[in-house]
């Protein structure tokens, strides 16, 4: 056991990392929002994860608001109030758990269709089992704690291999995600932006929640007196969640860039992936078809046009010397 956490790191840390809460939650609203006007015929069972994820984030943010209003409010200037788990143990982590636990299991879907094989995603679903059922037993032990300065070792050590585990299998996704989107870079036209915007969205997406998880093992390990490592862990699950949604509505985005793609690129461009993910590239094919058929129709309009124009400037060219020589 270790020595009661200094007084000037307990309140502080759990207050920012509780506003960066309410900030993503709102964040996450306005994803929703975007989600539901733009995608209205998404598979059912996509919707369903959907608005799953968001509410339990919303019900994280309710009960952590619960209890940030009996430490700041009803249990005012005591801070020793900080030292009981109270509902902690389940919004920072069990709910974060089975969050993170949802989404990586959706990313090891995708990636198993990107791929076309089950080893990558096998091993992405069994660490995502792993980080998930660390996190149920860190909180079941964290609810059985009394204190915080008075948390068993067995306990410790499951947090840590919960958020170990997650940081691993996030740098996983995000690096097999990458290499795939590589890969298909062959099959798109050189200068074509598309897929090199994904592999940084991916990038971006899986190191985030790497990032936090590193960050509060660190300041778990380094600070263990304080509560340092609750102002990144508060945010995990809204991450996590905010980054599947981005993932999503992104597809709009992908619309849009491959239509001007097209009409940039003519005739010269190649199709640009060949995949059947539903959750993001499938667009991407379908789009593909129809725009080398309005392509080809374009092409022959044009062509026709031109025609038409050679002709009558030929037939006015003709006359005009006609009439030169009657004259």
């Amino acid at each position: 056991m270790s020595s009661p956490p200094a007084h000037d790191l307990i309140g502080g840390p759990v207050l920012i990392g509780f506003a960066f809460n309410w900030a993503l939650l709102g964040v996450l609203t306005a994803q929703l929002y975007m989600y539901h006007i733009s995608f209205p015929e998404d598979h059912l069972g996509v919707k369903t994860i959907v608005y799953t994820l968001y509410l339990l984030d919303l019900a994280q943010t309710f009960i952590i608001s619960s209890q940030i209003f009996e430490n700041f409010i009803l249990m005012f200037g005591n801070p020793d109030s900080f030292q009981a788990f109270s509902s902690s143990w389940i919004s920072l982590t069990l709910m974060s758990g089975i969050v993170a636990t949802i989404v990586q299991c959706i990313y090891a879907w995708r990636i198993s269709q990107l791929a076309h094989s089950y080893v990558i995603s096998a091993a992405i679903v069994v660490l995502s089992l792993l980080q998930g059922s660390s996190s149920i037993a860190t909180g079941i032990g964290l609810r059985n704690a009394v204190q915080i300065h008075a948390v068993p070792h067995n306990v410790l050590a499951t947090a840590l291999l919960w958020l170990a585990s997650s940081a691993v299998n996030d740098v996983l996704i995000a690096a097999t995600m990458v290499f795939l989107l590589w890969r298909m870079r062959i099959t798109s036209s050189p200068n074509f932006p598309l897929v090199n915007q994904l592999i940084i969205f991916s990038i971006e997406t899986g190191s985030v929640t790497a990032a936090v998880s590193i960050v509060t093992i660190i300041l778990f390990s380094v600070f263990p007196n304080t509560l340092l490592h609750v102002c990144p862990v508060i945010t995990l699950a809204k991450l996590y969640t905010n980054s599947l949604l981005a993932g999503l509505n992104n597809r709009a985005l992908i619309h849009d860039e491959f239509r001007s793609h097209i009409q940039t690129s003519g005739s010269n461009a190649r199709p640009v992936v060949h995949v059947h993910s539903p959750l993001v590239f499938r667009e991407v094919t379908q789009m593909t078809t129809e725009n080398e058929t309005s392509t080809h129709q374009i092409q022959t309009r044009f062509r026709d046009t031109m025609v038409s124009e050679r002709t009558s400037s030929g037939g006015s060219e003709e006359s005009n010397q006609l009439r030169m020589k009657e004259t």
